[in-house]
């Protein structure tokens, strides 16, 4: 339903941005939406006042995908990184002393690309 020409419940918006299909409060975006941006990214998940915000899913144009927690706008809290191939990009144990290795990496927002990647707990520290 519209509200004085203002997005409110279930709807579809096309615009510059891209496409989404989801819910809208008072002609923002809220609750669960998709959005396919014109880029080739696309978010499923929460949204208040138009940002990400919740549990979602950001897929990034090489395949790379976030599962996770967003806050206004950002990753924010627990989350995990998949391959293109549904596999999980995560630290791998040291099979030599069995400790866990570290892995931290920086990515690029708009395509999911890898920007940085540090190994060790110093590293990790100097990328944050």
């Amino acid at each position: 339903m519209w509200r004085t020409m203002v997005p409110h419940g279930l709807g579809l918006l096309v615009s510059r941005e891209g496409r989404y299909d989801g819910r809208f409060v008072r002609g923002l975006k809220c609750g669960y939406g998709q959005m396919h941006y014109t880029d080739g990214t696309r978010y499923e998940g929460r949204w208040a006042d138009s940002v990400y915000h919740g549990t979602g899913t950001h897929f990034a144009l090489e395949g790379i995908y976030y599962v996770g927690e967003f806050r206004k706008g950002r990753r924010h809290g627990r989350g995990l990184y998949f391959n293109p191939d549904h596999t999980l990009r995560r630290p791998v144990a040291d099979k030599e002393n069995r400790e866990q290795k570290h892995l931290c990496l920086v990515i690029d927002e708009r395509t999911g690309g890898i920007v940085e990647e540090a190994t060790t707990e110093s590293e990790c520290e100097a990328l944050e």
